[in-house]
């Protein structure tokens, strides 16, 4: 289970390090702000319908297969932005890695279950979700520090460190057990819906969906103001302190998850 979650970790990071990085390519590139804003964007319109497409054919074409190629994809998408010298290389490696954590997050939660035993599986659900904040979190806090205390090619340097990170993340999974691999079994036909189950339907819609929605949308409306934030009302220009604001944002909630109170799940999620 560690190993998984050291996997989603450094994913997690992938998937938000270039926040902090939003100003230096506006000033370097002289990008305005909707060009920013179709950069920040664009990740999530590729994301959702790969999301949608692995999460229902994940488990036919082999969950560690599926993980291991999304971990390549971040990594090719790095490797474009350690290159880039024109604003539409940015552009295809934002589409990679909305590619790359949509195929991943369709399928992470589901092996890191099969690599649990069932007396921990719902610890390692709430150790999953916390992982991941943390990691949306430290991604922009460790590009925003690199950028702003190491003075040694920006736009590069970054890149770097986070290419250490998904290779370290590429061998712990090939140290997972090959279970998954080794099985075999018919594959079995699914369809890709975006319809609720039935069976679900009810609660969904009466207190699951409105309040996931709300919070993803305040969530992400506040991320993505960070950056102009500590420019324009705290005017300041240290990239850090976008990057830890936004892990002090994403890590707090994912410290939330431990508190004991309320116990019961729907108060909590109406808190």
């Amino acid at each position: 289970m560690k190993r998984m979650l050291w996997v989603i970790l450094m994913m997690s990071c992938c998937a938000t390090f270039i926040s902090s990085l939003f100003p230096v390519y506006s000033e370097y590139y002289q990008l305005n702000s909707l060009q920013i804003t179709i950069l920040f964007a664009i990740y999530a319109a590729f994301l959702l319908p790969t999301l949608l497409i692995v999460g229902a054919k994940g488990s036919e074409w082999g969950l560690k297969r599926v993980i291991r190629f999304s971990i390549l994809i971040s990594i090719v998408s790095t490797l474009i932005f350690l290159v880039s010298f024109d604003v539409w290389m940015l552009y295809v490696a934002r589409i990679l890695e909305g590619i790359a954590y949509g195929a991943f997050t369709g399928t992470a939660s589901i092996f890191l279950l099969k690599q649990t035993s069932q007396d921990k599986v719902s610890k390692a659900i709430k150790l999953s979700g916390v992982t991941i904040n943390i990691g949306f979190g430290l991604g922009p806090a460790i590009s925003g520090l690199i950028v702003q205390y190491v003075h040694f090619q920006p736009l590069h340097m970054p890149y770097w460190f986070l290419l250490i990170m998904l290779l370290s993340s590429l061998v712990f999974l090939e140290l997972l057990p090959k279970e998954e691999d080794s099985q075999v079994q018919k594959p079995v036909k699914t369809k890709i819906s975006l319809g609720v189950p039935d069976d679900i339907r009810a609660h969904f819609w009466s207190f699951i969906g409105l309040p996931i929605f709300t919070v993803f949308t305040l969530v992400g409306i506040v991320f993505s103001l960070i950056p102009s934030f500590t420019k324009n009302v705290i005017h300041t220009d240290n990239l850090s302190i976008s990057g830890l604001l936004i892990l002090l944002l994403l890590g707090g909630g994912a410290l939330v998850q431990f508190s004991p109170w309320p116990r019961n799940h729907i108060t909590r999620m109406r808190i």
